[in-house]
């Protein structure tokens, strides 16, 4: 992407060239918290078949990707997701299919077409002890949670 914003001190435009968005997150069997949000930021989700359909999505992509899922969060308008990468390959390939069936089924079913999903998911790594994060806080919990 190309703009010119700036000018110089005779008043003339500068080229300035976009930065390309940084590359995906690469930590294969890392555990990820991974957000997807729907378009403008609607409320796609709203009867309990939508949920529904959004399980099964997550349950075969379960499957087909031999994915850790330890959790889930499926709001109106978008969903939490804290996964385990697959320990071969990166967390984009099952992400990209969940995403994209999902948005071909809503389709499908309110005959609809254009942007479903916001933008890419958004992923970042988690500490998987958990006392980073304050989600436990003696080291004896540990094994509790690893379990």
């Amino acid at each position: 992407m190309i703009f010119y914003s700036e000018r110089d001190d005779a008043g003339r435009p500068v080229l300035q060239i976009a930065m390309p968005r940084l590359p995906r997150l690469y930590a294969p069997g890392g555990t990820m918290h991974a957000v997807a949000r729907c378009n403008n930021r609607e409320f796609c989700f709203a009867a309990p078949e939508d949920f529904e359909i959004l399980l099964d999505h997550l349950g075969e992509m379960r499957r087909a990707y031999e994915i850790r899922l330890f959790g889930y969060s499926l709001m109106s308008n978008h969903i939490h997701l804290l996964l385990q990468a697959p320990a071969a390959d990166v967390l984009g390939r099952p992400l990209r299919w969940f995403m994209t069936q999902t948005a071909k089924t809503f389709h499908r079913l309110r005959s609809r077409t254009d942007h479903f999903w916001e933008r890419r998911y958004r992923a970042c790594l988690v500490d998987p002890s958990g006392l980073r994060r304050g989600i436990i806080s003696l080291p004896e919990q540990i094994q509790k949670v690893k379990k």
